[in-house]
């Protein structure tokens, strides 16, 4: 009779065990629950398969990893001190598991084995999760904006840095980063590294092929070149991009003071042989009272149908969104100059620091979508949040639920009746609005060849 008892107590366990746990409701998950929505098992999966055996006694890959993106969210101001922060934080949340090192010359070893290929696929194994999780939000209007920009990363001034980073004149190390962010949510959705002196235009081209269906590319006067836009017309992948006075068009028609739309070519004289560019051109009227000038954008998407130009003023105004991005790594998060001092390590520190940002906002603006608001996630704001979740474990020794209702809270702030000034800042660099275009007549010849590039294509 009690080892009928042990058998029926036995297979109940195992029952139990094999029965499917529900999944705890929003409303008590804490910020590591959260951030497992999209770091799952089968991310960290796939980062092992790549990584191979690169694990030491003391550093695990995911340990490292993770220690490097937290790393990125403390205020200490050296690297010791934010990893000791880091190594507190991870001792209390997983009290059995094996202690991580304890200096950061091992941890800087562990990462410089793991190799730049898992963290890359890092970024690559995130962006499907994302879209997933942020679905709600990630279309407007029919497309899915992308504005793409670049800017500079400071690097400290070692022989080995200015050799790889510098402009050759042994002034300035700085690393060039150019990204593209989804502008609907103000979350990053892919980027790629290169000296201070790389063209974002060349970074760009390289960074289409992450790009999802319906994408369309916001730029600014930076991207006005026929071999980019050549390129994203081969892949079929759509464009807004602004124009400046350096754009020379060919139009049948005359282009009037109050012209709003119409088609043009573009054939730079460089590029004869190869064929003429049809695109849409499409004019913003600026403001009466001065304070604006007229935005001229350029689309290969011809049907107004598809891009009325309604919308294509709406979403390039989104386009801001990516400077907001670059002002929460470099200025919220204290990015502006990088810390590492070897190639290898300051590669993997932005590559980290890229990947934390990528999370931290769409982690902010999944809780936004989730709470039903429109507005967007504040980097400031969330970043903070994560700052007292973590005092909150080192004081309590848990971690709070409920936080992703507090995530939603960290909005941007909003106020677009502002009647004081803004506080005083350092003065910025001067910024040349970009002209319109010049327009060319097109002449029997020219006709003649446009028609004859087209029969042949």
């Amino acid at each position: 009779m009690p080892r009928m008892d042990k058998q029926k107590r036995r297979v109940k366990r195992k029952a139990k065990k094999q029965r499917r746990r529900k999944p705890w409701p929003d409303s008590r998950k804490n910020w590591f629950e959260c951030q497992r929505q999209f770091l799952t098992p089968a991310f960290w999966r796939a980062l092992h398969q790549i990584a191979g055996k690169v694990e030491g006694l003391r550093w695990t890959l995911t340990a490292t990893l993770m220690f490097g993106m937290m790393m990125v969210f403390f205020t200490a101001p050296s690297v010791h001190e934010r990893f000791a922060e880091a190594r507190e934080v991870w001792t209390v949340l997983y009290p059995h598991r094996r202690r991580v090192g304890k200096t950061v010359a091992g941890w800087l070893q562990a990462l410089q084995r793991i190799g730049r290929p898992v963290l890359k696929r890092m970024a690559e194994q995130l962006r499907p999760r994302i879209a997933m999780m942020l679905a709600d939000a990630w279309t407007v209007d029919g497309w899915a904006p992308f504005a793409g920009d670049g800017s500079r990363l400071a690097l400290p001034g070692t022989e080995a840095l200015q050799r790889a980073f510098g402009d050759g004149n042994g002034e300035t190390v700085n690393m060039w980063v150019t990204s593209l962010v989804h502008v609907g949510t103000g979350v990053p959705w892919a980027w790629r590294l290169g000296k201070g002196t790389a063209s974002e235009r060349d970074h760009l081209r390289h960074l289409l092929p992450t790009l999802p269906p319906q994408a369309l590319v916001l730029a600014d006067a930076g991207f006005t070149s026929y071999e980019l836009w050549t390129a994203m017309q081969q892949r079929g992948q759509a464009f807004l991009i602004r124009l400046s006075s350096g754009c020379h068009f060919y139009v049948d028609y005359e282009v009037r003071p109050n012209f709003r739309e119409g088609i043009a070519y573009l054939w730079p004289t460089r590029q004869q042989k190869s064929p003429p560019l049809k695109l849409r051109l499409i004019r913003i009227p600026g403001k009466k009272d001065g304070h604006k000038h007229d935005v001229w954008l350029a689309t290969n998407v011809l049907e107004s149908t598809k891009l009325p130009r309604a919308t294509a003023a709406k979403l390039y105004r989104m386009r801001w969104e990516q400077e907001v991005f670059y002002r929460s790594l470099k200025c919220t998060l204290g990015q502006t100059k990088l810390a590492s001092r070897t190639v290898k390590q300051v590669v993997r520190e932005a590559e980290l620091a890229m990947v934390a940002t990528q999370l931290l906002l769409a982690q902010a603006a999944w809780a936004m979508i989730r709470q039903g608001k429109t507005v967007r996630a504040s980097a400031a704001k969330a970043v903070q949040l994560f700052r007292r979740e973590m005092r909150h474990l080192l004081r309590h020794g848990k971690l709070r639920s409920g936080c992703l209702e507090r995530l939603g809270q960290a909005t941007r702030e909003y106020r677009p009746h502002r009647t004081s000034s803004k506080a005083n800042r350092a003065t910025p660099k001067p910024y040349k609005v970009p002209g319109p275009p010049n327009f060319n007549r097109i002449t029997d010849d020219v006709k003649a060849a446009i028609a004859g590039h087209c029969d042949a294509a």
